[in-house]
């Protein structure tokens, strides 16, 4: 008989659990899935609507900046399979994964020393490598001396910049030359010592370390004297970062080298990642206030509920993040989709999830989560059911743009039973059925039941949705929580960053709007000014809307961490959306009026250098100044479900394997559980659906870099 799976939540976690209960015959055989999702749509935080709005003509909304890292090897392992397995439609425009994914190696970093803005023009380098390939990540010893040859090419710059400046004088620079060359020296022996065995790697990784100690002081004494040169303050910066790291991670006080030279970066996670740096000689400055680190806690939005004055990174999870995107990407540092997040990767998946057998219901709002007499089982999950559909038919969620399938912005009222009214009474709050804050009233209740219409129930829900926020509302957990230690440990420990993000629609490129980079790629920036301190140039997609002659040129996306008092506001305030909105694209525009005018000239408002010219807005609706901000997409990520779980100090030992619930039928996923990523992304997110598919299916299936750099518990051996 088959076991009956009940998946709660449709975000990336859940679609990736119900692919790989799925994708064979014989789990076919063994599984029958059904997913139960709040509101019309799938992709959680990946989620991304087309409008409906006439004016608008069917443009991509999407609920943040969604870029793919070239290290995501289990996400895109996954996504070529679902590529390889939709079905064709006549007219697709995403046939193989890569008319979906493009290669971005252009990322400028932001750079803000004494109030003076500008940015570092960085291009990755590419290589021959495919991600999703399966290849193995490098063993410990190889990552030792990756690591170490990119910082040879740093210190060769500083030599170079060290020599034409004179800083030391003759005397000076011959002491400084011996030393960085002897340093040079002994990364040489580790780079080819790197696949050799452990007791001749082990001598040469000493010699590297003394030699680097007395380096790194000898570079600090010219800091200060050259902190004013732009491009030793870049060199300098990374190179002070690299070499702390590097002697942090050999230093025996903290025990993360092991004596056959595994890695357990966890020893460290304790410590913020900035102080473990300053602990290891790392120049406070460049710790604390360099843009070219504060672009690897804007990547997480490693930020203590969205204050972006309050960066709390793990040291653990930091070094393994940055070892991740550094050493371990294949082709290109980044990927950029070719349309929508919903529409290259969760209609897919979708398509691919009915053709496999899994069963969606939509509009079902998980209440709660009831135990067994025992308390060691869930006997019943409750739902609201939020809507009917006409006729009693099942809901067709997506529609079709130009050969690409959709999701929309807005449910097809016109399916719903009293459609019309329930839009009216949505937009009078701007407000929706995904909100924490729906005062829209359920149309009715159910129960499913253990051994009736479940077995197993997976919870796929982001965690800060039954995170206690408030001492009013009734969590879908509350039952839960006191009856499994671990778990309520998780879940009360991992804290909540609300996020924010907007997209305007320009009528010139960027060029055309004044971006001076050197490079031809379009950028995807970060370290940018707070709060919105990643954006991307996104004009890629704008053939894959329907805009009509003369289209904007141009789309850019802007995103960061957001503090606000209104994520734990009860549920009963049905006020909280349309003022998260309100501060949101309060926020937008300060920022715009701010920050612009130093990136495009050409968009500079004459009145304010500094900001934007809002006639280069594209606004159909015809408003003047800041008014044409309001047909931009402003989205305000202040419910729980749409926060992401930060990676504090002292966290990551909290976060729970797939079947580490507690409970006999209760598995996790989520990009919030312990993955060997242990931070908010795409590919955590993916390999816990991997980690909760093996759990229940019992099937052996390899998730490259579950446990890299960290010791691996005996049961995963």
């Amino acid at each position: 008989m088959k076991k009956q799976i009940a998946i709660l939540g449709g975000g990336i976690g859940s679609l990736v659990t119900a692919y790989y209960l799925t994708r064979t015959p014989e789990l076919r055989a063994k599984h029958e899935v059904t997913l139960y999702q709040l509101g019309w749509r799938l992709g959680g935080k990946c989620a991304s609507g087309r409008s409906q709005e006439p004016t608008q003509h069917a443009r991509i909304e999407e609920h943040g900046l969604h870029l793919w890292f070239g290290f995501y090897e289990n996400a895109f392992r996954t996504i070529r399979e679902v590529y390889a397995r939709k079905p064709s439609q006549v007219g697709d425009r995403l046939v193989t994964w890569r008319d979906g994914f493009k290669p971005c190696s252009f990322t400028p970093i932001g750079e803000d020393y004494r109030g003076q803005l500008g940015y570092w023009p960085l291009m990755w380098p590419t290589n021959t490598d495919v991600p999703g390939d399966g290849k193995l990540l490098p063993t410990p010893q190889a990552a030792l001396a990756e690591l170490a040859s990119i910082l040879r090419q740093l210190l060769e710059k500083i030599v170079t910049e060290t020599r034409s400046a004179g800083i030391f004088g003759k005397i000076g620079d011959v002491v400084f030359a011996a030393e960085v060359g002897a340093l040079l020296v002994a990364i040489g022996a580790l780079c080819d010592l790197a696949d050799q065995p452990v007791a001749q790697f082990l001598p040469a990784l000493a010699s590297f370390r003394t030699l680097a100690t007395k380096v790194r002081a000898l570079v600090q004494t010219q800091a200060e004297a050259r902190f004013s040169d732009l491009e030793f303050r870049r060199v300098f910066s990374l190179a002070d970062i690299a070499l702390s790291t590097m002697l942090g991670v050999l230093d025996p006080k903290y025990g993360i080298l092991g004596p056959d030279l595994e890695l357990d970066l966890d020893v460290i996670d304790h410590h913020e990642f900035r102080d473990w740096l300053i602990d290891n000689g790392c120049d406070a400055w460049v710790a604390r206030k360099s843009s070219y680190l504060r672009a690897l806690y804007d990547l997480p939005f490693a930020y203590d509920q969205g204050d972006v004055d309050k960066p709390g990174l793990g040291a653990g999870t930091a070094v393994r993040i940055l070892m991740r995107i550094v050493l371990t990407y294949k082709e290109a540092a980044f990927f950029e989709m070719q349309a929508g997040m919903g529409e290259v990767v969760i209609a897919p998946l979708y398509d691919v999830l009915v053709q496999q057998g899994v069963k969606f219901e939509f509009f079902k709002k998980v209440t709660r989560l009831e135990l067994s007499p025992n308390k060691r089982w869930i006997e019943r999950v409750h739902f609201d059911r939020q809507v009917d559909i006409v006729g009693g038919a099942p809901y067709q969620p997506t529609f079709r743009v130009d050969g690409v399938t959709c999701w929309p912005s807005e449910p097809f009222y016109s399916q719903l039973v009293n459609g019309a009214a329930i839009q009216a009474q949505l937009a009078a709050r701007q407000s929706s059925l995904e909100s924490n804050w729906c005062d829209v009233a359920p149309v009715g209740t159910e129960t499913i039941a253990l051994g009736v219409d479940f077995d197993q129930v997976v919870l796929g829900i982001a965690l800060a949705a039954f995170k206690p926020l408030n001492g009013t509302d009734l969590g879908l957990c509350d039952e839960l929580i006191p009856e499994s230690p671990r778990f309520a440990a998780m879940v009360r420990g991992l804290a909540i960053v609300p996020t924010q993000s907007f997209q305007i629609w320009t009528h010139e490129d960027l060029a055309g709007l004044g971006w001076q980079a050197i490079e031809p790629d379009p950028p995807a920036m970060n370290a940018a000014p707070e709060p919105y301190s990643v954006w991307a140039d996104c004009s890629h997609v704008i053939p894959r809307e329907q805009w009509p002659a003369p289209a904007p040129k141009g789309v850019f996306y802007f995103c960061g961490p957001w503090k606000n008092g209104l994520t734990e506001r009860p549920r009963t305030d049905a006020s909280v959306p349309a003022a998260a909105h309100a501060e949101v694209l309060a926020s937008s525009l300060a920022w715009l009026k701010q920050y612009v005018g130093y990136m495009w000239p050409n968009a500079q408002d004459p009145a304010n250098p500094a900001g934007l010219d809002w006639n280069a807005l594209y606004d159909p609706s015809g408003a003047v100044g800041t008014g044409r901000m309001n047909s931009q997409w402003i989205r305000p990520n202040v419910d729980p479900s749409e926060c992401v779980e930060a990676s504090l100090p002292g966290t990551s030992t909290l976060r729970l394997k797939a079947d580490e619930s507690g409970f006999e039928n209760l598995y996790l996923a989520g990009a919030w559980l312990r993955t060997g990523v242990n931070a908010t992304c795409v590919e955590a997110a993916v390999m816990s659906g991997m980690d909760c598919a093996r759990a229940i299916s019992g099937e052996r299936l390899h998730i490259v870099g579950e446990w890299f750099c960290m010791k691996t518990p005996a049961r995963f051996r």
